[in-house]
């Protein structure tokens, strides 16, 4: 097969995965499906519920009341398949302002009232801590939860849809000088890595995180896997000076 012939296979199957699917923003009426999705694919691979030792049922909770704050800001997108509006991806994203919700905790956050959760809660107040400060930033995006059923799995459908630019330019045009990802597993962590221009800016190893408020060492079960989370970022605008 020539060169030529190579290429136009390549562009027929690109064409042809084109047309069986249709990206759009998330809505409230798609939570259903925004939800099983997540309890099949993500909940389940979270290391974060398995390092803190929390349920199933603790965790999906958690999930599910994230995505219902996060597809609000209409920056959050799901790839539906054409023929009978199967949801296979969802990308999950929120913007954060310092000036006005900060990081979007839940009302039982905000106040410490997560029963069973308050822990890992704690956990993401320190690793988040003073992102506001630490990139300069009055406003950002966070993209913090994303799962693709693995039946259409590496298949590149998020960037065959140009999805990446998409969630960027809408942060843009909200005001958002950063995209900012939070990576608990090793997995998510060379994802991020090989998305063009995100810089490491937080590591907290979960063998050495102390909690804040004990002032001791958790009782977690470490992972040989999953040892660390990490924050990275990209700059997308230069509203204004920055420390990175």
């Amino acid at each position: 097969m020539s060169e030529l012939e190579i290429k136009n296979t390549v562009k027929d199957k690109k064409a042809d995965l084109i047309s069986k699917f249709e990206p759009r923003l998330l809505t409230d009426a798609d939570l259903p499906q925004v939800y099983e999705l997540l309890a099949k694919h993500y909940t389940l691979k979270n290391p974060v519920r398995q390092i803190f030792k929390k349920t199933e049922t603790q965790v999906g909770e958690r999930d599910r009341i994230r995505a219902k704050i996060k597809i609000k800001d209409k920056a959050s997108f799901g790839l539906f398949r054409k023929d009978n509006n199967q949801l296979i991806r969802v990308g999950l994203y929120t913007i954060h302002d310092r000036n006005f919700d900060g990081l979007k905790r839940t009302d039982g956050e905000i106040e410490g009232h997560a029963p069973g959760y308050e822990n890992v809660v704690r956990f993401f107040q320190f690793l988040e801590r003073d992102l506001f400060d630490l990139l300069n930033a009055d406003r950002f995006m966070m993209m913090s939860m994303g799962t693709t059923d693995p039946a259409y799995a590496r298949l590149g459908l998020w960037e065959l849809y140009g999805m990446t630019k998409r969630v960027e330019d809408i942060a843009r045009q909200a005001g958002c000088e950063y995209m900012v990802g939070t990576a608990v597993s090793l997995y998510s962590q060379k994802l991020v890595e090989k998305m063009p221009g995100f810089t490491l800016i937080r590591e907290v190893k979960y063998v050495d995180y102390v909690d804040p408020l004990t002032g001791k060492k958790p009782d977690l079960e470490l992972s040989p896997i999953h040892t660390s989370a990490k924050i990275y970022c990209k700059r997308i605008s230069v509203a204004n000076k920055s420390k990175l």
